[in-house]
């Protein structure tokens, strides 16, 4: 099937928008804010994921609500979108990532029953062709501790291997794409007792040595496991200052290992090093391109491009200013 492609909304000044951060700063680049010049996210689009496929060179925008997804290619053009074809009913959509396939996997909330206002739901992983097709449900295995994994978010990890934030318990469970149990992180020394950890983990994030970054927004804290599982080291602090956590809502690994943290109340990223040093925080509040205003997602890809999506639905493009010098050790 030949994929559409259209022209959406770019604004951009000269020279870049500048957003300093001590010795920091991160250039704005471009504003993926709808599909052609006619046309932006409406209000009733609200971005509820954003995914990258680096093989293809393509950002996957998906509205939930719409059950819509968009696909751009790294200069801001959009080239496919589709809605995806469903013959259930099911409300909520939870998470979305990419697969190595290229299908898209979602998490979903499957209504079985309806009494009123009252739904009975059944959480599902559904997989979606190019062309939003439904191609089949996920079905994860049991971990050996047989406690059933609550599925509340899902990532495609840098080897290809399903990651599951345990929505039930202080873990994370990876699975093959075919949804078999493989390992997960150790839930010692995490320092959170249940049933209190039911809904501690946030987003989780990889390291280019296998780590894993786990974010905490209700601890405001990221836990870093290696790649076997076990805990390393916990970092971040609650607090409204340079370097620490307001509310904390997404995390990523730029391709020199920084960690970057997205807070939601603070308007800005707020970056460490692999070991948890805090490096310097960026980001100008706003709603102007090139500013952050309530962003809520964040992916960096292999080229350290930064991708933010926050309120006024768009997605911003940011890249490091190379005129910029920071020891990053």
């Amino acid at each position: 099937m030949k994929r559409l492609t259209t022209v959406i909304v770019i604004a951009m000044f000269s020279p870049c928008i500048l957003l300093l951060a001590g010795e920091r700063a991160y250039k704005w680049i471009l504003t993926i804010s709808g599909e052609d010049t006619k046309q932006v996210f409406k209000a009733d689009d609200g971005i509820s994921g954003i995914c990258l496929n680096d093989a293809n060179g393509e950002i996957y925008v998906f509205h939930g609500d719409k059950k819509l997804v968009r696909i751009f290619d790294l200069n801001g053009v959009m080239q496919h979108k589709f809605s995806l074809r469903l013959k259930k009913d099911y409300g909520r959509f939870s998470s979305f990532t990419v697969g190595p396939d290229g299908n898209c996997y979602m998490v979903a909330d499957r209504i079985m029953k309806a009494r009123g206002d009252e739904k009975e739901t059944s959480t599902e992983i559904l997989a979606f062709d190019y062309r939003g097709q439904l191609s089949g449900t996920l079905n994860l295995d049991d971990p050996p501790d047989g406690m059933k994994v609550d599925v509340d978010k899902i990532k495609v990890t840098p080897a290809g291997d399903l990651c599951v934030i345990d929505g039930s318990a202080a873990r994370v469970v990876f699975y093959d794409m075919n949804g078999k149990y493989k390992s997960e992180t150790s839930k010692k020394k995490i320092d959170v007792k249940e049933p209190e950890t039911t809904g501690w983990f946030t987003d989780v994030a990889f390291g280019k040595d296998g780590e894993i970054f786990v974010l905490s927004k209700m601890l405001a804290k990221v836990f870093k496991f290696d790649k076997n599982g076990s805990l390393v080291k916990k970092f971040g602090k609650k607090g409204g200052a340079k370097g620490a956590f307001s509310q904390p809502c997404a995390i990523d690994v730029d391709p020199g290992g920084n960690v970057h943290v997205l807070d939601l109340m603070r308007w800005a990223v707020v970056v460490f090093n692999s070991n948890g040093k805090w490096l310097y925080d960026w980001g100008a509040p706003g709603k102007k391109d090139g500013e952050i205003y309530y962003p809520r997602l964040l992916a960096i890809d292999s080229s350290g491009h930064v991708y933010i999506s926050d309120m006024p639905r768009r997605v911003q493009v940011f890249l490091k200013n190379d005129e910029e010098k920071v020891d990053d050790k």
